[in-house]
């Protein structure tokens, strides 16, 4: 199963609270955490789907901009080659408070997006997808999702993935 409890349509969203004594801001409350993740992600049958390589190995990310972060499958990291380096073990929470569980951060990633590539730190958790890209891939690298051209775009407007041509 997938990060958190389903309720309809709804399983979660994965925010990044950040180093230590990070503020975090949800919808219900603020606290002070360390090295902790939030997990809210919001399900859906319609997601905005792009073909990646994580160290020359190809599979399928789910673009989240619910997603403060963005993570890999416990499957997915498995395979990688070579593996990248174990940087701190966190604690994901999810919207439904009872709910914990472990993951790790590891990198540095190489990840290859249509003709570009990048290097990046990424989460691995128990999660359904094999990859979300989340808002910190989207930010660090002025990245923007255009969805009535499906497309994403770099910070000077070139196409890194276009729907229409490679799906």
């Amino acid at each position: 199963m997938g990060i958190g409890r389903r309720w309809g349509g709804f399983v979660s969203l994965i925010g990044l609270v950040g180093d230590s004594s990070a503020k975090l801001v949800d919808a219900w409350n603020v606290a002070t955490v360390s090295d902790e993740v939030i997990v809210c992600q919001l399900r859906s049958g319609s997601m905005f789907c792009v073909p990646v390589s994580l160290n020359q190995l190809f599979t399928q990310a789910v673009v989240d901009t619910a997603a403060g972060v963005s993570l890999i499958s416990e499957p997915l990291y498995s395979r990688l080659e070579p593996r990248p380096r174990f940087i701190k073990g966190v604690t994901l929470h999810t919207a439904c408070k009872e709910l914990d569980m472990n993951g790790y951060i590891l990198g540095p990633v190489h990840l290859r997006l249509g003709k570009r590539k990048y290097s990046m730190n990424l989460y691995v958790a128990p999660i359904e997808n094999e990859m979300l890209l989340g808002l910190d891939f989207l930010r660090t690298y002025g990245v923007s999702l255009d969805l009535r051209n499906e497309t994403l775009k770099d910070r000077s407007g070139s196409h890194c993935h276009d729907n229409r041509v490679d799906s």
